[in-house]
């Protein structure tokens, strides 16, 4: 699929083992700063392929994050990464999709 000119990106579909519900990653990430950091300098401290895209709604410290290179990016090991190697990061988390099912 990652080879095919008709695709814009794949990545790997995850089950949650309590509940069996799917769990899709996507192109983003959700990152959130460390106490002090000024939120302005956010879009210089990102590594190259991420940008900014907006704040989180309420807050002045958690960030969308875009992957630019979707394709060749794996956004779970990008997250980790993040949050593992950058100092200014508080926690970063791919942004998932979830399935929901209504229970009766």
């Amino acid at each position: 699929l990652l080879n095919s000119q008709d695709v814009l990106w794949a990545y790997p579909a995850y089950i949650d083992p309590s509940s069996g519900l799917l769990l899709l990653l996507t192109n983003e990430i959700i990152l959130k700063v460390r106490s002090g950091v000024d939120s302005a300098s956010v879009p210089g401290m990102l590594p190259p392929g991420l940008r900014l895209v907006r704040p989180m709604l309420y807050t002045d410290d958690e960030f969308i994050l875009e992957i630019t290179n979707p394709k060749e990016t794996d956004p779970l090991a990008l997250a980790n990464s993040l949050a593992e190697r950058q100092p200014w990061v508080e926690w970063a988390q791919p942004a998932f999709i979830r399935e929901y099912v209504r229970k009766g």
